[in-house]
C-alpha cells in the first residue's frame, strides 16, 4: 500500500505515508471508520479522545515544552530515544494527528531498519503532518 519513495534530490526521498497511515489507523481503531448510530451531530460529532501514545523506539521526539535545562533527561544511551518524555506529557494537547504520525513513526522506523539490513546504508527520517511543511524542512537544510 505504500506508494514507491519519490525522488527529492540527488540523495534524499519523499515517501507518502498517508494512505498506509490511515489504513493502520482504522486497522487499530475500526470505531473511527463508522459514525455511531447514537451520535447526536451525526457527522459532526466529536472524535472520542485519542489513546495514549507509546514513543519509546520511535525516534527521537523534540517535546513542544520541553523541561527546564535543570531537569532534563539525557536519551537512554544506545536507544536514540528521548526518554526525558513522558508518554503523554499533556493530555489535553494529544490529538489524533499526534497518533498518526506516531503509526508513521513506526512504518518509518521498519522502512529505516529494512534498508540497513538490504543495503547496510543508514538513514534519517524527519515526520511532517503534511507534504508542504516538509519540503521547507528539505530546502532548510541544503
Amino acid at each position: 500500500m505504500l506508494g514507491p519513495p519519490e525522488k527529492a534530490s540527488i540523495d534524499e526521498a519523499f515517501i507518502d505515508f498517508t494512505r498506509p497511515v490511515r489504513a493502520e489507523l482504522l486497522a487499530r481503531y475500526p470505531y473511527l471508520a463508522e459514525v455511531p448510530p447514537d451520535s447526536p451531530d451525526g457527522l459532526d460529532t466529536a472524535l472520542p479522545p485519542p489513546p495514549p501514545i507509546m514513543w519509546q523506539s520511535r525516534g527521537i521526539l523534540i517535546p513542544i515544552n520541553p523541561p527546564p535545562e535543570d531537569q532534563a533527561v539525557d536519551p537512554a544511551p544506545g536507544t536514540g530515544t528521548d526518554s526525558g518524555v513522558a508518554d503523554d506529557d499533556d493530555d489535553t494537547r494529544r490529538t489524533w494527528h499526534d497518533v498518526a504520525l506516531s503509526i508513521a513513526a513506526e512504518l518509518m522506523d521498519k522502512i529505516r531498519a529494512e534498508v540497513r539490513m538490504q543495503l547496510g546504508y543508514t538513514t534519517s527520517a524527519v515526520g511532517f503532518r503534511c507534504s508542504f511543511i516538509s519540503s521547507f524542512e528539505r530546502f532548510a537544510n541544503t
